[in-house]
């Protein structure tokens, strides 16, 4: 324990207080801690406790840890420039580490302030601004389905790769149900396992620039 630095704890001890907040102030339930085995596991870490610097055009070094304790460094590829974020969130999902992190940006995509967005806003009438905003809803069967009744679906290939992607993680499933809950091969399939459920996640991201097909 006296190798992770007191700010680990100090932003740990925040989460818990915030929870713990909402629950009396009636927002959210009561927490409960419990220990979840082979769960995905996520650490926020503020600024004195990080740095990152640019290493080629698309890929950065993250540095974690403070002076006196180091906690390794890591390579990273950005989807955009980004400016120096105030805090990040690291997730551990099997052997794969993400970094994700918000950050401001200059835009000129919107250049109007708060003041002058509802100023032109409360030009329009309900049923006009009704009909300038589109809802979205994510679904199983239909991925993304908008209320002016399109939807946008995957395409049949990736269908066809979904399926054998859920075959290969059953099989696998099947092998830790047959291999010592523990073991080293035990870990194995469950890592393959989990393995299949990326091309999942990964397809999402493709969905939109798919065309819509009209209910």
């Amino acid at each position: 324990m006296h190798k992770v630095p007191s700010q680990i704890f100090r932003n740990g001890a925040f989460f818990h207080k915030k929870a713990w907040s909402n629950y009396f102030a009636g927002i959210t339930r009561q927490p409960i801690p419990k220990k979840v085995k082979g769960a995905d596991r996520s650490l926020w870490l503020t600024q004195e406790l990080f740095s990152i610097k640019q290493v080629s055009k698309n890929w950065h070094e993250l540095s974690v840890g403070t002076k006196t304790i180091s906690g390794g460094r890591f390579l990273f590829k950005a989807h955009r420039p980004s400016t120096e974020p105030a805090s990040i969130h690291l997730k551990s999902s099997g052997s794969e580490i993400y970094i994700s992190f918000s950050c401001e940006e200059e835009s000129q995509q919107y250049p109007e302030t708060k003041a002058e967005k509802i100023a032109r806003l409360s030009q329009y009438g309900k049923d006009e601004l009704l009909s300038m905003c589109v809802g979205i809803d994510r679904g199983v069967v239909t991925p993304f389905l908008l209320s002016d009744g399109k939807r946008f679906d995957y395409s049949q290939t990736q269908k066809d790769r979904l399926k054998a992607s859920e075959r290969r993680k059953k099989h696998y499933q099947r092998m830790m149900a047959r291999r010592i809950k523990g073991s080293s091969n035990w870990k194995k399939a469950k890592e393959k396992a989990r393995r299949c459920n990326r091309y999942a996640v990964y397809t999402l991201d493709e969905i939109l620039p798919i065309r819509p097909v009209t209910q």
